[in-house]
């Protein structure tokens, strides 16, 4: 699933209004946008395999953003692209930061191409212990695809925001398809602030269900 957040200059401002590699429950701002590419790649012999992402999302209005979450399986050469759209319950006028989005794209399955639909929602609230802040985070979809299948992902982040607009995250990322069990992996990862709004991420997987290992590469560009 998508979601780290950052905030404004990266990770400065997060308890104001994030901008986040993936926004998550903060809305974007209209005219603001956030791009990454990453691969994920596997350590050790399991049914997983490596796996390339990448994600975009630009904010059209202030409460409203339109993103494309997308992937590619190098082995299988299965790839995905799903086109969203994010709306943040700004209204609510609440601490906490709610969003709800909608995604629809394709996918590909043993080698056929489906159309899939992919509601969301998520939920985010920043914290501040001192001269430390960060934040937490918790966001559901729902896909439905083509073949029948179903699949649900459930994840929650814990972050921290470094005094030199650096990062450090953690994620338990879950998922269940319809045909399978429930999956439980951890996810820790630090994020490098670089010059000019790039950041280098460095992070490894832990899949808790099936012992799979996986280093995780990625670059990320807020503009």
């Amino acid at each position: 699933m998508r979601k780290w957040c950052l905030v404004p200059g990266l990770a400065a401002a997060l308890l104001a209004a994030p901008q986040t590699a993936t926004a998550a429950a903060w809305p974007r701002g209209e005219g603001n946008g956030f791009v990454s590419l990453s691969h994920q790649l596997q350590l050790n012999e399991t049914e997983d395999q490596d796996y390339s992402s990448l994600f975009f999302e630009y904010g059209v209005s202030e409460a409203l953003s339109l993103g494309l979450d997308a992937g590619y399986n190098p082995t299988s050469r299965d790839r995905s692209a799903i086109v969203f759209l994010s709306r943040s319950l700004v209204e609510l006028q609440v601490p906490d930061a709610v969003a709800v989005e909608l995604g629809f794209g394709a996918v590909d399955i043993d080698g056929e191409r489906y159309g899939v639909l992919r509601p969301g929602a998520s939920w985010g609230r920043g914290w501040q212990i001192g001269a430390r802040s960060g934040w937490t985070g918790i966001e559901a979809n729902y896909a439905f695809r083509g073949d029948g299948s179903r699949l649900g992902k459930l994840d929650a982040t814990f972050g921290v925001n470094h005094e030199n607009g650096s990062l450090s995250i953690l994620q338990i990322q879950t998922s269940k398809p319809s045909d399978d069990d429930w999956s439980a992996t951890l996810a820790p990862a630090y994020v490098r602030a670089l010059e000019r709004d790039w950041f280098v991420e460095i992070g490894a997987t832990f899949k808790l269900t099936n012992g799979a290992n996986a280093l995780k590469l990625g670059v990320w560009k807020a503009f």
